[in-house]
């Protein structure tokens, strides 16, 4: 590699970010919100017997049930770890800072 094709050390490239976390978690809260508003609900019924559905009523059922499971555990964990991760960030800054 020349100098310029060399990477700059300052640049960090991070597959996990706080934003990459806010934007995931805001994505299946939006997912979820969007299956709500079309009405995915009332198919869920169908997955426990009480209504009888066609193949495509018993997979949007299935997509609603696990965009909600992930709306309600996994988003607000991503949410969370952002927090905590831009937190230890700027305390290891501030501390390589101080050093």
């Amino acid at each position: 590699m020349t100098e310029s094709q060399s990477p700059s050390p300052k640049r960090k490239s991070h597959l996990i970010s706080p934003t990459t976390l806010i934007v995931l978690a805001a994505i299946i809260v939006a997912a979820f919100g969007i299956c709500h508003a079309v009405g995915m609900r009332e198919n869920v019924s169908s997955l426990f017997a009480t209504s009888s559905g066609s193949d495509s009523t018993m997979t949007s059922a299935m997509a609603y049930v696990a965009l909600y499971l992930c709306a309600v555990v996994l988003a607000p964990i991503f949410a969370i770890a952002a927090v905590i991760m831009k937190a230890l960030q700027l305390a290891l800054a501030r501390r390589a800072k101080a050093d």
